[in-house]
């Protein structure tokens, strides 16, 4: 599949001889090569042969010589005679010349910093001499070489395209055409006067917006965080099996004569899609009121998080993708890092709370309530009672080690009657919340076996 696309209109000249020479192609500039060379040749052999002028090397010099020999140097020496000379240099120079004030020309016409990239232009579009080659391997015009006579001022040239660019140029009658890579052929030659309009970067593309600030149905300011976009130069090919990027010509006419304009006036279509998207997000939140925000699944009721696959799938309509195929784009996904609600909405006066303050507290409310009746909150909350009781049962062990008044030796009985104590208060706690709420709680079956062995234990405590 050819990835070249030229978009004429109407029919193209006819064939004529004039039209052969004047071509903006190779054909053309060879063409001019060899007649430029063959006149230029024929008027110094024709000054030579007619001009009757006396032999540079004597008749009996050449003589001696080989016959071929002699001729050859007869006619190389009556060539470069001073008299020859004489009337080829004012013709070489006015060649010369020529090149020189064409390239004054091109460098003023152009606004160029230097001559040389005239001469480098003139020497290919009219002679076909050292084309110029353009290798685009950056999404940026600004980033190529800006002495390229093929960027600055237009072609012939050949063109080289790295994998995932492709370049739209346009020709003298202002018809676009589209370069892209494809399978085994990147290198193209530009025809002359075509000029580079725009690059395209086929690969995907990332861009970050760190807030947009939206407002919903009602009225409430929402701000999305973090907003992060991956879209990319839309395609109807499906890429090569070795990797190479394919261009789809109509999107790449769209993405070069439909984006932005930065600063200095150039197109930008890398900024189309997150103005676009930005615009959409706003429109995403200005159908939907507070509590509909509020209703999503969130960790509090200020930062809502949506799923990038959701979000996606909301800019994902037939719709909106049809929009962004219209522009030569295509979104890959968007996502957002938090949507927040803050607190610090303007009241209308100073006595009247603002709806957005009230609508979040009581949402805040809410939720913490829903969190503490939840079972995962209730677990959590006795599994801390059980590690604050242990800890203290433990400090409490320790302290009666350290603060015991019988000998090392017979501590341990201490021990065994703070433990026998706590047991104790264990067992009366949970008597009494059976008694306001049967059956909610159990005492362990051998509670009782362990106080009794306990108390027989302490009983053998030796005195102080």
């Amino acid at each position: 599949m050819s990835h070249l696309a030229d978009v004429r209109v109407g029919n193209g000249p006819r064939f004529s001889p004039l039209n052969l020479i004047l071509d903006r192609g190779r054909v053309g500039s060879r063409l001019r090569l060899i007649i430029l060379l063959a006149a230029f040749g024929l008027y110094w052999f024709a000054v030579t042969l007619f001009g009757d002028f006396p032999p540079a090397i004597p008749e009996q010099s050449l003589a001696d010589l080989p016959v071929v020999i002699a001729m050859l140097l007869e006619v190389f020496t009556s060539l470069l005679s001073p008299q020859v000379l004489i009337f080829v240099l004012p013709v070489l120079v006015a060649i010369l010349l020529s090149f020189h004030l064409g390239a004054r020309y091109l460098a003023d016409l152009f606004e160029l910093e230097s001559t040389s990239i005239a001469y480098r232009y003139l020497l290919g579009s009219v002679l076909g001499l050292r084309y110029p080659r353009l290798t685009i391997d950056a999404g940026d015009v600004a980033n190529l070489d800006q002495q390229n006579p093929l960027l600055r001022i237009g072609g012939p040239g050949y063109l080289k395209l790295h994998l995932g660019f492709a370049a739209v140029f346009e020709t003298m009658e202002g018809q676009p055409r589209v370069y892209g890579p494809s399978a085994g052929h990147s290198r193209y030659f530009v025809q002359g006067f075509e000029r580079l309009r725009d690059v395209i970067d086929l690969r995907d593309q990332l861009r970050e917006v760190d807030e947009i600030r939206t407002v919903t149905k009602d009225g409430i300011v929402v701000h999305a965080r973090d907003v992060q976009i991956v879209f990319r130069a839309f395609s109807s090919y499906r890429r090569n099996d070795d990797g190479t990027y394919q261009a789809d010509p109509r999107s790449m006419l769209n993405l070069a004569y439909g984006g932005i304009a930065d600063k200095v006036g150039l197109p930008r279509w890398t900024e189309t899609l997150p103005t676009l998207a930005v615009r959409e997000l706003k429109s995403y939140v200005a159908a939907r009121t507070l509590e509909e925000f509020l209703a999503l699944p969130s960790d509090n009721a200020q930062n809502f998080h949506i799923p990038r696959r959701e979000l996606t799938a909301s800019f994902h309509t037939q719709e909106r993708k049809q929009r962004l195929r219209d522009r030569g784009l295509e979104l890959v996904w968007v996502g957002v890092g938090t949507w927040e609600v803050r607190d610090d909405q303007i009241p209308s006066t100073d006595l009247e709370i603002a709806a957005g303050q009230t609508l979040t507290g009581v949402a805040r409310d809410e939720s913490r309530a829903h969190r503490l009746r939840s079972s995962e909150h209730l677990g959590r909350q006795r599994q801390l009672r059980e590690f604050a009781l242990q800890r203290e049962v433990i400090l409490e062990l320790i302290a009666a080690w350290n603060e015991g008044e019988l000998s090392d030796r017979y501590r341990c009985y201490e021990l065994l009657i703070r433990l026998r104590r706590r047991l104790m208060d264990l067992k009366s706690r949970v008597e009494a919340a059976q008694r306001l709420d049967p059956g909610s709680f159990d005492l362990p079956d051998r509670l009782q076996e362990t106080l009794s062995q306990l108390e027989i234990l302490t009983e053998r405590s030796p005195s102080l």
